[in-house]
């Protein structure tokens, strides 16, 4: 009887299970832009969390809109964790440009702030 016990008790105690973390959504932050020129800029920002699965794609959207997120206007930075930074061409001068940092892993996307710089006029040195 104190065998079937114990066996009963020990079969209850050895199945129990850590429970699994599934991991969330990377984060991601904006950065200020750089070398702001008539026609181009360098964006920054950063991936600071990859929420236990690996970062397959970073990078920025961008529009002369306030809401960035039309896709032809998206350009990949990379993957992984870390710092990163975009040349943006082709701009029009003396416009104001709104861009946002963006990150993907296999639960989803998440994305930055919305930050903005203008381009130069055509006459400034």
């Amino acid at each position: 009887m104190v065998t079937v016990l114990f066996l009963a008790f020990f079969s209850f105690t050895a199945c129990h299970k850590t429970p699994i973390n599934p991991g969330t959504k990377p984060t991601v932050k904006t950065g200020t832009p750089s070398q702001v020129t008539k026609n181009s800029a360098v964006v920054s920002g950063e991936v600071t969390n990859d929420g236990g699965h690996a970062v397959t794609e970073k990078g920025f959207f961008f529009s002369s809109n306030n809401s960035p997120t039309d896709q032809s206007n998206k350009i990949i930075g990379g993957q992984g964790t870390g710092a990163f930074t975009c040349n943006l061409y082709s701009l029009k001068e003396n416009t104001p440009y709104y861009y946002m940092a963006y990150a993907t892993n296999s639960l989803g996307t998440v994305y930055g702030d919305v930050k903005s710089f203008t381009t130069k006029d055509r006459d400034a040195v």
